[in-house]
């Protein structure tokens, strides 16, 4: 039976659900390219091509390299055309495991734009035990909340990334929950945690950044809000990178204090397979 395409963001979602557990669990790829993917959509992973076709050469290469590998999804949001999903990616055979956040335009019923960030974990990180724990299914906010949720992302990243580094203790300490707990694998846990990390990162930054932090993508679905950040690297960078590429999960209380914070971290390359930028808009 053909689908019937409806354009609200939970059809959106199970549209994704389904194409993701076709690719990866089932290893339908072909099927699932052609069910769900434009013939012409935009790839902005570095390693893959644009279209269904550049699609299925890279996940046919991926697959035969790693036929045991498992994806567990967590987190499935959305907002509009956007979809979010966030997955726990299993190798196999001894290899790392992955926390792997992505974002899927929707047009029409189909995939139209494909945006995401890998993160490789080693075999021992901090809070190892909590990297994909945590709440995963949006509790029902109003539209304005929402609004207001996304505005306090927006503002709070914007000053962790660009504000002065001094503030950032007392910043971190008011926008999150006393029993804030952090999920990314780079910070031990906790607020003053949190707070001293993104210190260490700002210092980095200051010597390797060349151009303006960007916040390129955020969605806000209930409680939950997702966003897709960017800061470009130094031209004379010893390692050929154009940046580093973070996409943040928060899940906040009913007062818009900060709970929960996932992220995915990802070095970038200057040159992607597709030509296309890893985080700009495609269409």
């Amino acid at each position: 039976m053909k689908r019937q395409w409806v354009d609200a963001p939970e059809y959106n979602k199970d549209l994704v659900s389904r194409f993701y557990d076709l690719v990866f669990n089932e290893q339908r790829v072909g099927e699932a390219a052609s069910e769900f993917m434009t013939t012409d959509c935009l790839e902005h992973d570095p390693i893959c091509g644009d279209g269904s076709s550049g699609f299925l050469i890279s996940l046919g290469e991926l697959l035969g390299k790693y036929p045991n590998q498992w994806s567990n999804v967590l987190r499935v949001l959305a907002e509009g055309d956007t979809v979010f999903l966030h997955s726990h990616m299993e190798l196999g055979d001894g290899q790392p495991h992955l926390a792997v956040a992505e974002f899927f335009r929707i047009d029409a019923g189909m995939i139209d734009e494909h945006w995401d960030n890998v993160e490789f974990l080693p075999g021992q990180v901090r809070n190892n035990g909590r990297i994909f724990g945590g709440p995963r299914v949006p509790l029902p906010v109003a539209v304005p909340d929402i609004q207001r949720n996304k505005q306090i992302v927006t503002d709070f990243l914007t000053a962790l990334f660009t504000g002065p580094v001094e503030e950032l203790p007392a910043l971190v300490d008011k926008n999150c929950r006393p029993d804030f707990v952090q999920h990314g694998s780079s910070y031990g846990d906790g607020v003053a945690a949190y707070a001293s990390g993104m210190t260490t990162i700002r210092e980095q930054l200051e010597v390797d950044s060349r151009g303006a932090f960007k916040i390129a993508r955020i969605i806000g679905d209930g409680n939950f809000v997702v966003a897709h950040t960017f800061t470009p690297y130094a031209e004379n960078e010893a390692e050929d990178h154009s940046g580093r590429g973070t996409v943040n999960i928060f899940h906040l209380d009913d007062q818009g204090r900060i709970g929960h914070h996932w992220e995915t971290v990802q070095l970038h390359p200057r040159v992607t397979k597709s030509g296309n930028s890893v985080w700009d808009n495609g269409r």
